[in-house]
């Protein structure tokens, strides 16, 4: 639906069914994943989440499992010249940024040729941050909102992760400060005081 009211072209879109049985048999190293990249030829392959393709046995918070699981996408890129995107949450640590957001396995990150970083900012924007990079330099940060719609573009920012996180704990710590300031400024001003 939002790939439509965003005007996608959807003769250049495949997804799987959910209901569709060859989906719990589709993991990163399975020859059902390779015969599709290889019959669709496509631009970009996004697995949501990561953990869902791993393949029987492997645990996401083991380092070797995640690197080994994730090494035939190497292959596939370079073979069949696909870009992957895996989508991962957050955890729910606060105080972090970056790479210590990335749940389960820091390994998910370590393989990564780029990352970005979804958050919300302090007054309730969503922003995605460029956070590595190891072909280019990094981007500035994207901010947006979500409607019926999809995705609208708010602004560019030069800010990171880290500098929205710091923000929002800043605006935790001292929004009961202001305010108690706010109420007593417009009970002030009223002439109640």
């Amino acid at each position: 639906r939002r790939l439509r009211a965003n005007g996608a072209d959807l003769s250049n879109i495949f997804a799987m069914d959910p209901a569709d049985d060859r989906l719990r048999k589709l993991k990163y190293d399975s020859e059902l994943l390779e015969e599709f990249i290889k019959k669709l030829s496509p631009a970009l392959v996004v697995f949501d989440p990561l953990q869902g393709f791993l393949p029987e046995g492997k645990k996401i918070i083991a380092r070797n499992d995640i690197r080994d699981s994730l090494s035939p996408l190497v292959g596939y890129g370079e073979k069949y010249g696909t870009t992957f995107l895996l989508v991962v949450h957050t955890n729910k640590q606060s105080g972090v940024w970056g790479r210590k957001r990335m749940a389960d396995s820091a390994d998910i990150w370590d393989i990564s040729r780029s990352a970005l970083v979804v958050g919300e900012t302090a007054d309730g924007l969503r922003y995605l941050s460029h956070e590595k990079s190891n072909y280019g330099r990094l981007q500035n940060s994207i901010l947006y909102t979500i409607d019926e719609n999809g995705a609208q573009f708010s602004a560019i920012s030069h800010m990171k992760d880290r500098d929205f996180i710091l923000a929002q704990q800043k605006d935790v710590r001292t929004r009961p400060e202001r305010e108690e300031a706010k109420a007593f400024i417009l009970s002030f001003l009223s002439g109640k005081e």
